[in-house]
């Protein structure tokens, strides 16, 4: 049986402004970090703090949940915002072998021009090629800010 909101409240106190979660009953701080996320147990089942935190202040469970700021254990209600997997992944940093460090952009071995392409609704979108890499940040912060709008993290 999935945990309700009225469950969680019962036995956790969530502060809206430090993004803290507390027991009930303790006062101790809830939950672990695993991974790039907050984990917390309920009843014997774990679940995703951020996505507790949702359920007791909406009362539903969300699709999916995005931190604003990048940062997976930053549970301010503030960072929080409903997304869509599209939205929620153009939220990222860039990939770690991402041999540039700029996100979006790429060089074209045969011609050795920057290569600039976004995914939207898991579909790559080739946004084009050009001469230098100012142009093609350019290209794709214009490009991702067209398509992601708030979420757009270049």
């Amino acid at each position: 049986m999935a945990l309700t909101a009225d469950r969680a409240r019962e036995l956790l106190v969530y502060d809206r402004e430090s993004g803290i979660v507390l027991w009930r009953a303790t006062g101790k701080k809830a939950g672990w970090k695993a991974s790039i996320y907050l984990r917390i147990a309920v009843d014997g089942k774990r679940y995703y703090l951020h996505r507790v935190i949702f359920l007791m202040e909406t009362g539903q469970w969300p699709e999916l949940i995005d931190h604003a700021d990048g940062d997976g254990t930053n549970n301010k209600w503030s960072n929080l915002r409903g997304a869509s997997k599209s939205m929620n992944g153009a939220n990222r940093g860039r990939q770690r072998n991402n041999a540039l460090g700029i996100k979006g952009v790429s060089v074209c071995k045969l011609t050795r021009r920057f290569r600039v392409s976004l995914t939207v609704n898991r579909r790559s979108i080739n946004v084009g090629r050009f001469d230098t890499l100012d142009e093609a940040c350019a290209a794709y912060r214009k490009a991702a800010v067209t398509h992601f709008g708030e979420f757009t993290r270049a």
